[in-house]
């Protein structure tokens, strides 16, 4: 499998653009990777963060990036608007935290067990018009807001 590793315990950043010209893997092993350059490509993309002590942090655009977006483990946080695509479908693993850092969001569509946390921010499902479920929990007091015409199941 293709990927991006940090097995460092410094936080890795890297802050040019990345083309996902296939299915990847971003691993934060032993510390944190940080991503500030623009990400494109339509092949899926899996964060693994480790544990809940690892973040990857996604700080360029991601508009150009229409892959779905699997979150495996750890933190996976943004940092600005268009952080992930409004065509991205987002998973999100049980145990795993998708951090919108108080930062307004559209995505796709959203599945999985894990936990989004929207804080103060607020979070679009649905742009890709794509019917989903999703069981785990949204946290904080920002706003969630069901878009498209799929049908979105929260249990």
């Amino acid at each position: 499998s293709r990927g991006i590793a940090n097995f460092s315990e410094a936080t890795q950043t890297i802050d040019v653009p990345i083309a996902v010209g296939a299915e990847q893997w971003w691993w934060a092993v032993d510390g944190n990777l940080v991503f500030n350059g623009a990400r494109s490509g339509a092949f899926d993309l899996a964060l693994a963060a480790g544990d809940s002590t690892r973040v990857i942090f996604l700080g360029g655009s991601g508009t150009a990036h229409t892959g779905l977006v699997y979150v495996d483990s750890g933190v996976v946080r943004i940092g600005n608007v268009d952080a992930i695509s409004a065509a991205s479908f987002v998973f999100v693993k049980e145990g795993a935290v998708f951090d919108l850092a108080n930062t307004p969001e559209d995505i796709g569509g959203l599945s999985g067990a894990g936990t989004v946390r929207i804080g103060t921010g607020s979070l679009g499902v649905g742009q890709n018009n794509t019917d989903s479920t999703f069981s785990g929990s949204l946290t904080g007091s920002g706003t969630f807001n069901k878009l498209g015409t799929g049908r979105l199941t929260l249990s």
